[in-house]
């Protein structure tokens, strides 16, 4: 299974198809289809089980994306729906907060008890929560210790809730969202981090850069080329993250101060950037220098819209 881009049409309505079924002396190999409405794209997911050891299912899922993808995957991994009466997640990994891709300062690794109401995280928006990293073992059971039992290799990051990731996605409040009669469990292979974040800046500062020297600002100025402006970028990034983990950790009201904090920052930085004006660097004409503002900007759009998925401020 594979998990798209929140609140765009079509993609929560997604259709899964066995292609192929192959059984074997040693257990099963399924080739699967995942697809978008409205989309021409599509995932095939191989899947192999060994059932030699009855009750234990050994799963190798490898998934390779088709067709052109406008945005990145946010996960790629398993959805499992288990009955509503398991209640207890044991796991050893990363833990015992909420961590993900880039975003594991908080937590160590070691092994792990909590309620499944527990291991979600009440954020002002719903959103994707919740999510524990470089799981290796995990055991999901109810009172009478049913349940599941996973078993990584290595690890994969385990994510379990009482409502479904169509259901964060469709949420404006807390209060729309009701527990289900199942548990949903999340077994992902892959998620996408804040390195993603990086690249992205990277890119639209690119483009800031092309566009201005279309527009005639000069080859001179060193801070429009790629040397230059992509390490600064990634830097930036890695010092928004910093911050935004920081007051989202000791704020009491880390939305109103971000708010005030970006803006602030982002209007400081272009001073730097307007002292160049004149001063004797070569190529930094106006144009020059407002792509070099403009720069500034790019990077604190991607990190404000990265850091509200990646790191999302909780309800204090």
């Amino acid at each position: 299974m594979t998990s798209g881009r929140r609140g765009t049409a079509g993609w929560v309505h997604v259709g899964h198809w066995a292609v192929r079924i192959r059984p074997h002396d040693g257990g099963l190999d399924v080739t699967t289809r995942t697809a978008p409405a409205a989309y021409a794209m599509r995932t095939v997911s191989r899947w192999a089980a060994d059932a030699e050891d009855p009750g234990l299912l050994i799963l190798s899922p490898t998934t390779e994306p088709v067709g052109t993808w406008p945005w990145p995957l946010p996960r790629v991994g398993i959805h499992v729906a288990l009955p509503r009466d398991v209640d207890t997640g044991e796991w050893f990994g990363l833990g015992p907060g909420e961590a993900y891709s880039g975003t594991t300062a908080a937590v160590r690794v070691g092994r792990f008890t909590a309620c499944v109401d527990d291991l979600k995280t009440p954020y002002v928006l719903p959103q994707e929560n919740g999510n524990r990293r470089q799981v290796r073992y995990a055991r999901l059971s109810s009172a009478h210790r049913s349940g599941l039992v996973i078993i990584a290799s290595p690890h994969l990051d385990l994510t379990v809730r009482p409502w479904t990731s169509e259901d964060l996605a469709a949420a404006q409040h807390t209060t729309d969202l009701r527990p289900c009669d199942q548990v949903y469990v999340n077994l992902d292979a892959a998620q996408q981090g804040i390195l993603a974040a990086a690249v992205v800046a990277v890119l639209g500062n690119a483009v800031v850069a092309v566009l201005a020297h279309a527009a005639g600002a000069s080859e001179d100025f060193d801070p429009l080329h790629l040397s230059v402006y992509a390490p600064l970028t990634v830097f930036g990034v890695v010092l928004g993250a910093i911050g935004w983990a920081v007051v989202r950790r000791a704020a009491k009201n880390p939305a109103g101060l971000l708010r005030w904090l970006v803006s602030v920052l982002v209007v400081v930085s272009f001073a730097p950037d307007l002292s160049l004006l004149g001063g004797g660097t070569p190529g930094s004409g106006s144009l020059a220098v407002a792509a070099l503002m403009a720069m500034h900007v790019v990077v604190a759009a991607v990190v404000v819209a990265a850091y509200r998925r990646v790191l999302p401020l909780p309800v204090h």
